[in-house]
């Protein structure tokens, strides 16, 4: 009984809705749409009305935007083309293999370009990045000097139209010298093949894209390329050259490559050359992107690289990181404490939400505390801060640091 009271409230509320609806339209003004229409007609679909429209009437002209497409619509629309029509369809690509060779001579067919594409992103709720594609549905169809313009909802599908779903297009009907295809082609189109969003499609058969297939493929290529012998080598002083090396098998899939601290991609080829390079911007690992068509894969692996300075190169990522003698003595004192992740979240909520050894001012007796215990209690710690000292820049170095911790390596020694 309460589900059944339920639904009867809903009822009830559409209702509501509905008569509220009906004493507001007896207010409604209609003004006048202009000497370019001469009426106009609420279309709606799949509610069990008698449509209105003209547009499986025979036609001179027609231009159709539409997202998604159903192949009996467009053969529809085709059959009904009288003598030299001009016939213009804009969709999506992925809408191409839905259609064939005979309906894309039939309409002169055109996408959005990819580079546009690419361009329209938006946010999803999930917080991904997505690429935007044409979403407007629009139908303008001309007869002798009579012009009608369809807009709203409906794609040119078989569902929107036929098989129930619940659909609305506006028409706005007025002569051909003001709703006219030239002139929107003009507008849509621009004036040159650069300022043109759209590009036309070859007559031909499309296959179905498996998006899966795909990304299987592009998997494969990366591994494949994995198992590859490849070999790397660092010359020269700073800026570095890297060379890479390798044999590679016949493949059909696009591969770039670039270290993977600086983004300089390359086309994958036996021999590929990196200049430029810096000391932090060496090591054995590079990204590697495989690419078909939009759609790309990139991973990042490992090739033995002869020739990379070790100790300079530490003592680059150290100078980097810890610029200023304050810092030095936070990460010495980082370094020395018993538990790194407390002693992590204890600089955190010190630092504000930074690393403490980057801007904090360091505890003298809190350093101090904890050389006294690392010699106590955890010795290899405090051997530790002999490579820190060794690697950073020495003039970071405080002298009285370095003469106090010298007495703490005497005792150890002991």
């Amino acid at each position: 009984m309460r589900n059944t009271s339920s639904h009867n409230d809903i009822l009830k509320n559409k209702r509501k809705q509905l008569a509220k609806l009906a004493d507001e339209y007896a207010a409604v003004e209609w003004k006048s749409l202009g000497k370019e229409y001469d009426s106009f007609d609420f279309i709606p679909y799949g509610i069990g009305l008698a449509t209105t429209d003209n547009l499986n009437d025979t036609f001179h002209k027609m231009f159709i935007i539409s997202p998604f497409l159903s192949k009996s619509v467009i053969e529809g629309y085709a059959g009904h083309r009288l003598i030299n029509p001009d016939c213009t369809l804009i969709t999506r690509k992925s809408e191409l293999p839905k259609l064939n060779a005979d309906l894309l001579t039939a309409f002169n067919t055109y996408t959005v370009k990819d580079d546009v594409v690419d361009g329209e992103e938006r946010i999803s709720e999930t917080g991904e990045s997505k690429t935007q594609d044409i979403h407007v549905k629009v139908y303008l169809r001309t007869k002798w000097s009579d012009s009608e313009l369809y807009i709203g909802s409906a794609n040119a599908t078989y569902s929107a139209f036929y098989d129930g779903n619940v659909e609305c297009l506006l028409a706005l009907r007025g002569k051909q010298r003001y709703l006219n295809v030239d002139k929107l082609k003009a507008d849509l189109f621009g004036t040159d093949e650069k300022s043109n969003p759209f590009e036309r499609v070859e007559a031909k058969d499309y296959v179905v894209v498996d998006e899966d297939a795909i990304l299987k493929n592009l998997e494969a290529a990366v591994k494949e390329f994995s198992a590859l012998y490849k070999t790397a080598a660092v010359s020269g002083s700073e800026p570095y050259t890297v060379t890479v090396a390798m044999k590679l098998t016949q493949g059909d899939i696009r591969l770039t490559m670039s270290p993977l601290m600086k983004h300089m991609p390359q086309p994958v080829g036996e021999s590929l050359i990196f200049t430029g390079l810096n000391l932090r911007e060496l090591s054995e690992w590079y990204k590697i992107t495989a690419k078909i068509g939009r759609q790309e894969l990139s991973r990042v692996v490992k090739i033995p690289t002869t020739g990379i300075p070790i100790d300079e190169r530490n003592s680059a990522v150290f100078s980097d990181i810890i610029k200023d003698k304050n810092a030095f003595l936070n990460y010495i004192a980082f370094l020395l404490s018993d538990d790194y992740l407390a002693a992590f979240l204890e600089s955190l909520k010190k630092g504000k939400g930074d690393y403490n050894f980057l801007n904090m001012n360091y505890d003298a007796p809190i350093l101090y505390e904890r050389m006294l215990k690392a010699a106590a209690t955890s010795p290899e710690n405090l051997r530790e801060v002999r490579e820190v000292i060794t690697l950073v820049n020495e003039k970071i170095v405080p002298q009285d640091f370095v003469r106090l911790y010298e007495q703490f390596e005497k005792a150890v020694k002991q």
